[in-house]
């Protein structure tokens, strides 16, 4: 008699991946590693004798067509994959000193519900800047925070915190190359300019940041840019991140990877894998190159659930 327990099909949710488990089965292995999956660590885990794939409905509609049972969380989650909330709950912000409108004041709910790590990806003139102010106005705990932003946009956001909050908005606008030679000013907000970030890098990581608002984040597109390095740096630590642009994507795909993976390293922990999955990645005698696309739709779907802490609003 054979006494072998059959290990049933599961797929539950775990570190915003999904865990399948299932008796060994080479014709279910093979099916199981045609879902996606761009993480970092290996698909199978020999240890733990599981698989991990990434979250997203067409990998949940295949495994419960394969005959997995599919955990309450993990149905949950598709339900929301299926149906994204579009509108948050009002939220009262107490001494904001300008008025928000409707959609602005949902904005702020979504960065509140995300936990402060977003990228918010409104268009032109929909009040980004007026929507990352008032979540510093719910949250004057978070201090010090501070602005990283282009040079011509660095008084425009002195003006527009003084005009704007209310607490702990003492603002203190950084200037020059010398950060390490001049003392380090105190303040509850600073403001500072992509160019000369990589010169202060070193004296802002001692003040142990909360929040970092980035603002024209498609300024790190480029990977290999002086700037883009010292942003990741000063950010490494930091829970609080809000990347701010209209323009996520100015031409390709691999554009947007690097504010991806500073708002949440989670989903595209790893550069190539994404560049493969999505940029197109061809290599020739000259290197790498990253400036195409590829499954685009695949891509689409992971940027607009809701669990990519993406917002996006049309003019």
């Amino acid at each position: 008699m054979n006494n072998t327990i059959n290990k049933p099909k599961l797929a539950v949710l775990e570190n915003d991946l999904i865990k399948i488990t299932f008796q060994y089965n080479p014709d279910m292995i093979a099916k199981v590693k045609t879902l996606l999956f761009t993480g970092r660590d290996g698909r199978w885990n020999p240890e733990k004798k599981f698989w991990r794939v990434d979250i997203d409905t067409k990998s949940i509609y295949l495994l419960r067509s394969w005959g997995f049972e599919i955990s309450n969380e993990l149905l949950n989650l598709e339900k929301k994959l299926l149906n994204p909330v579009k509108e948050f709950q009002p939220i009262k912000i107490e001494g904001l000193k300008k008025e928000l409108y409707p959609f602005q004041n949902e904005g702020v709910a979504f960065i509140e519900s995300r936990n402060g790590r977003v990228l918010l990806a409104d268009s032109m003139g929909l009040g980004k800047t007026i929507q990352a102010l008032a979540y510093l106005q719910l949250h004057p705990e978070l201090r010090p925070a501070i602005v990283i932003c282009p040079a011509s946009l660095k008084l425009n956001w002195q003006r527009e915190i003084e005009t704007t909050i209310t607490k702990r908005n003492k603002t203190e606008v950084l200037s020059g190359r010398n950060g390490a030679d001049n003392p380090l000013p105190e303040s509850d907000i600073y403001v500072i300019n992509y160019d000369i970030l990589f010169y202060w890098v070193e004296k802002l990581n001692i003040l142990n940041l909360k929040i970092v608002i980035i603002d024209e984040a498609h300024f790190i597109k480029n990977r290999t840019k002086k700037r883009t390095k010292a942003v990741q740096a000063l950010c490494k630590n930091i829970p609080n991140i809000l990347a701010l642009t209209g323009t996520p994507i100015v031409n390709r795909p691999v554009e947007m990877f690097n504010a991806i993976n500073l708002v949440s390293p989670s989903i595209f922990p790893n550069f190539f894998r994404f560049a493969s999955r999505y940029c197109n990645a061809t290599r020739s005698r000259f290197g790498w190159d990253f400036n195409g696309s590829s499954n685009t739709e695949e891509l689409h779907e992971k940027l607009t659930c809701p669990k990519l802490f993406l917002f996006y609003k049309q003019a």
